[in-house]
């Protein structure tokens, strides 16, 4: 429930995936995870890394302080630079679905974009083949309907 909150108050959607990390510089936060499950937070114009139960937060970027970045075979590698200085170098993690992670990460790095799909996909279902067509359908069968009984029972209406 206060995640909810959270959610809707100050708008933080963003995607996970559970990935290896199988790369990080020596001298960083993530070091002590490497070969171990991670999760990777994604935000609009932010990434963040955390491991453990409860979480530990191992890496945090912004997406404009990321260098390079390269989604091949599963894997992901990109080179950060933190203002910090704390959390520079090359890091690499694999994962499962990296088509997907691809495409949150580029909708991630456009203002809005990321929050605004996965607001959309959170409404969407998989109930009707076309869903524009059966929505306009119901609504011409509702406006009728409702025509209908307006027409019938003027003198007992109560709306």
């Amino acid at each position: 429930m206060l995640y909810t909150f959270i959610l809707h108050i100050y708008e933080f959607a963003g995607s996970l995936f559970y990935a290896q990390l199988i790369g990080a510089p020596e001298t960083s936060r993530a070091y002590d995870s490497l070969n171990c499950e991670v999760r990777l937070h994604l935000h609009d114009g932010r990434i963040a890394l955390v491991d453990g139960y409860p979480q530990r937060l191992i890496g945090f970027w912004f997406l404009n302080e990321i260098i390079r970045v390269c989604f091949n075979d599963n894997k992901l590698q990109f080179f950060a630079n933190d203002r910090s200085g704390l959390d520079d170098g090359m890091y690499s993690l694999v994962c499962g679905r990296i088509q997907l992670l691809e495409k949150h990460y580029n909708l991630a790095n456009k203002p809005g974009l990321l929050t605004a799909f996965l607001k959309q996909k959170e409404g969407d279902g998989l109930w009707y083949e076309d869903k524009f067509a059966d929505s306009s359908q119901t609504i011409i069968q509702h406006s009728t309907l409702y025509i209908e009984v307006r027409a019938g029972n003027r003198k007992s209406q109560v709306y």
